[in-house]
């Protein structure tokens, strides 16, 4: 695999902030990173165009609707697109928040392929649907999914 990074920050006291990394096979090669923020890695293969994300709790709907925006922006419509990640958007509980970043998401041509009962995060003082996967409909994506 080749490993692509977008470290996490340490700030003054407790947790390292944010952080993400995507592994790519390489089957998956050539591939070319398009974009790196401390939110997103945006990452070409030869087959999908896959954007990993991370937004902490506090970031609003306009900020991570205004991120995926300028990512999707350098992506062709013709690309089999997966967007992958901690969106901080829950799906098992009715959140306005999510609502209006999923609602915005689908508006790009990308569907949702989490189902809300299926936990993705799971700890000891609880569990939620948080980490979500979205893709659009193009054909190479099936077949990757099935071989």
């Amino acid at each position: 695999f080749y490993a692509i990074h977008s470290f996490a920050t340490q700030g003054g006291t407790g947790r390292p902030k944010g952080g993400i990394s995507c592994l790519v096979n390489t089957n998956l090669s050539p591939f070319k990173v398009i974009q790196k923020t401390n939110n997103i890695v945006c990452i070409q293969t030869a087959l999908c165009t896959i954007i990993a994300a991370y937004f902490q709790p506090e970031y609003k709907e306009e900020e991570i609707i205004g991120e995926i925006t300028a990512v999707m922006t350098l992506i062709s419509r013709k690309e089999t697109v997966i967007l992958a990640g901690d969106l901080n958007c829950r799906i098992d509980i009715r959140q306005p928040k999510a609502e209006q970043v999923i609602r915005f998401i689908e508006g790009e041509g990308l569907t949702l392929a989490n189902k809300a009962e299926e936990k993705t995060y799971v700890c000891h003082n609880g569990s939620s649907t948080i980490d979500l996967v979205f893709t659009n409909t193009y054909q190479p994506l099936q077949r990757v999914m099935t071989t």
